[in-house]
């Protein structure tokens, strides 16, 4: 669930569109179990309320500038299903193909499989805000495997991938 709440941030910041028809019925299902998750007071609306009572549920903090600039700033406080279904279908319109995520991974790729480690520090130097590396630790762990006997942390892209393209 925190990862579906880093993501809302990410979401919102990307919105700006429409044609959330070109959802399939299976995504918008999807979307619908995760827009009642988020609309904690059940009136179809995500709203100010909804989110921090999400992030206070989750131990996380969140003021009242980044949901008005990033998460809500075109909804007028409110964003219904649709304007949910919108926001999510913009962000998730640009996500590469599998090949060009499994490239992208490659370059991180030793002979013993990506090294969780590395990935995540490099990952983290291009990230300015400590919310946004925090993400990152918790999605990279989220896929990690450590070899008992190595230690060594082997991030699992092939996992990662599947997830994020269903």
């Amino acid at each position: 669930m925190s990862s579906l709440l880093g993501s809302i941030l990410e979401i919102r910041r990307m919105s700006e569109g429409n044609n959330a028809m070109e959802l399939s019925k299976d995504q918008i299902q999807k979307y619908r179990m995760m827009f009642t998750m988020i609309d904690q007071d059940g009136d179809d609306f995500i709203t100010k309320d909804d989110i921090k009572a999400i992030f206070k549920d989750l131990n996380m903090e969140i003021d009242e500038s980044t949901m008005d600039q990033e998460m809500l700033a075109d909804s007028n406080g409110k964003l219904d299903f649709n304007g949910f279904l919108n926001v999510v279908n913009q962000k998730t319109k640009g996500f590469s193909d599998s090949e060009e995520l499994k490239d992208a991974f490659q370059t991180f790729n030793s002979e013993g499989g990506i090294d969780s480690k590395v990935l995540k520090e490099s990952l983290q130097s291009a990230l300015s805000e400590e919310s946004d590396k925090n993400a990152v630790n918790r999605v990279v762990e989220e896929y990690t495997k450590e070899n008992k006997i190595t230690g060594f942390q082997k991030f699992n892209a092939d996992k990662f991938i599947d997830d994020v393209k269903k």
